[in-house]
């Protein structure tokens, strides 16, 4: 798949989240970059998301804003496995269809559905940062979340390091953002963004069998030092006059 077939699948991948359930859609729409697994597991409520990952009480009103969870979805688990598999140099003899907790070295992806805010308002950046960090403390890998807000859905990455004084613990650092990316009339510049995470322009740059790899070229591409300076003008240029469209850091 070239540039311009991924930039219209990621764009018909979007205009789905107006007409079929949350879930279905963000798994199509991470199909449409490359991201596809089997590795799942039967959360889709608040209630077994609690019973299945929350045993230490984590998930409260204060750190998630409970009370704007229309829904929340475990979509699925990316491993080396995967990422080799779907490179064609895998061979997959027993495809896994369960999540595996002690495999640390793995993404997880998380859908959830957020209602307004009591003015109608769409969730803040603290709103998003704190919930995407709460859901990263129930598990020991990187969560990626993907919330949808109205008309629009934004993503949600952090960065998670071994602590320096304990090696058994993890730090959660930055959460980078890519918000309000509406859904039925998408920006240029947001199917650009979602284009440069894409397994497929990934691979041009360089090798992505493994989930180190694939970590340290989403942290490059979300790094402000590492984007081209020609392409950062060029966000800047078109983020400035339209204020739905933010790229936070």
């Amino acid at each position: 798949m070239n540039n311009l077939e991924t930039k219209q699948a990621i764009e018909a991948a979007l205009k789905a989240f107006a007409t079929v359930p949350i879930a279905e859609a963000a798994i199509a729409l991470f199909e449409s970059l490359g991201y596809r697994s089997q590795r799942r597991l039967a959360i889709h409520s608040l209630d077994e998301l609690r019973l299945l990952l929350d045993q230490k009480g984590y998930l409260t009103e204060q750190t998630a804003y409970l009370s704007r969870w229309q829904s929340v979805d475990f979509l699925f688990q990316i491993t080396d496995l995967e990422l080799a598999g779907d490179s064609g140099s895998g061979l997959f003899l027993d495809e896994p269809t369960t999540f595996e907790a002690k495999e640390v070295k793995s993404y997880v992806f998380f859908a959830v559905d957020l209602s307004p805010g009591p003015t109608g308002q769409p969730p803040t950046r603290t709103e998003l940062s704190t919930i995407t960090r709460t859901l990263n403390r129930l598990v020991p890998m990187p969560v990626l979340v993907l919330f949808r807000h109205s008309a629009s859905i934004s993503l949600a990455i952090i960065n998670r390091r071994k602590n320096l004084r304990d090696g058994t613990r993890d730090v959660l650092t930055r959460v980078s953002l890519i918000r309000d990316i509406h859904c039925t009339e998408p920006h240029r510049a947001h199917l650009d963004l979602l284009e440069q995470f894409s397994l497929h322009r990934l691979r041009e740059i360089g090798v992505i069998h493994t989930f180190a790899q694939l970590d340290d070229a989403w942290q490059r591409i979300l790094s402000t030092q590492e984007l081209n300076q020609r392409f950062y003008r060029e966000l800047v240029s078109w983020f400035r006059p339209l204020h739905k469209i933010k790229f936070n850091f």
